[in-house]
């Protein structure tokens, strides 16, 4: 009976013992299996990674945002330095040649007022109102070679009679005058007498002209002295010179030993004669009106010509040239034999 406990005890032994090595196999099959065993661990390997992987891809996304922005921003500093240098290199030369050929206007300069300069000036010495019919004197325009005349439009004037007064007396009153401009911001530019009669004196500040002009008493002893203010702007003598600068040319050319200063504003007209033109001036000698008108034309494609200088009527002996005829056709002249004997110029 022993025997057959010990029979069994070591049965059940043997029993248990395969079995245990049943199980293992069976493991070991499950592990064999192709895929099974990778998939699960893939798939265990998957679980443990999960809760990590948005976390790394954040990172990734912060990191390359960041280096997103350091090189924007790099290439915006660099576009904006690019920008600068530009600007700077394109802009200087322009600036230079500005400044070399303008000379800009003095800060906080305001254009005088003529007529309330004028204005003082004559309640100081019982003149008359400001009026526009008498020029200004001439002025010589930075550039031109000549003596520029505005006119009487362009000027302002005041009158002061002056009776029965003495040479004396009207230096005195001009004297006044000359501090009165003074004191307003004009300084003393030229003083001359040129015919017996007259006398100027000029006067001017950055962007005005003055003259002071009067009659000789001692010519005039019965109708006493006249002293004159006349002002005109710069801008308006610069003006007319462009306009004159033409027949003072046309002038020069045809009397390059005469001393003229300068010639008038011109009177421009159209010919009878199509594409022909023909202008009157006065002729300047040192600031004063000579008293004789200089007569110009123009042909179809020429220059202004100066064709005479002349205080009267001219014959019609003179116009003997076809130009001349052309110019001038139909415009009054005199017979050689009758000075009163008035025709017209023919062709």
């Amino acid at each position: 009976m022993n025997m057959s406990r010990k029979t069994n005890h070591s049965s059940d032994e043997a029993s248990a013992t395969e079995l245990a090595e049943n199980e293992v196999k069976s493991q070991s099959v499950v592990s064999d299996i192709p895929g099974e065993n990778h998939t699960e661990n893939s798939q265990n390997d998957s679980v443990e990674a999960t809760p990590e992987a948005p976390t790394s891809s954040r990172a990734r996304k912060k990191r390359h945002l960041g280096m997103f922005l350091v090189m924007l921003l790099l290439l915006v500093s660099l576009a904006a330095a690019a920008g600068y240098l530009m600007s700077e290199s394109t802009d200087e030369p322009e600036n230079s040649t500005v400044n070399s050929t303008q000379t800009p206007a003095p800060a906080n300069k305001n254009t005088t007022d003529i007529v309330g300069l004028l204005t003082k000036v004559s309640e100081a010495h019982q003149g008359g109102a400001v009026l526009h019919d008498r020029a200004a004197p001439d002025h010589t325009v930075s550039g031109y070679d000549f003596a520029a005349q505005v006119t009487k439009e362009d000027s302002s004037n005041i009158v002061m009679a002056k009776s029965g007064i003495t040479q004396q007396g009207l230096e005195t009153s001009i004297t006044k005058i000359e501090a009165l401009l003074t004191q307003n911001g004009l300084s003393k530019s030229v003083q001359q007498v040129s015919e017996p009669y007259w006398g100027l004196v000029k006067y001017e500040n950055d962007d005005t002209v003055c003259g002071i002009s009067h009659n000789r008493p001692d010519t005039l002893v019965n109708e006493g002295a006249e002293i004159y203010v006349a002002c005109a702007l710069k801008g308006k003598y610069a003006t007319a010179a462009e306009v004159q600068k033409p027949f003072y040319a046309a002038y020069r050319a045809a009397n390059p030993d005469r001393q003229t200063q300068g010639v008038g504003y011109p009177r421009i007209s159209d010919s009878r004669t199509t594409g022909y033109k023909w202008a009157e001036t006065q002729l300047y000698m040192e600031g004063q009106p000579t008293g004789a008108a200089g007569l110009f034309y123009l042909a179809p494609g020429g220059t202004w010509t100066f064709f005479t200088g002349t205080q009267q009527t001219l014959p019609c002996s003179d116009y003997s040239y076809a130009v001349l005829k052309k110019g001038y056709l139909d415009k009054q002249c005199f017979t050689a034999t009758n000075s009163s004997n008035f025709s017209y110029v023919r062709l």
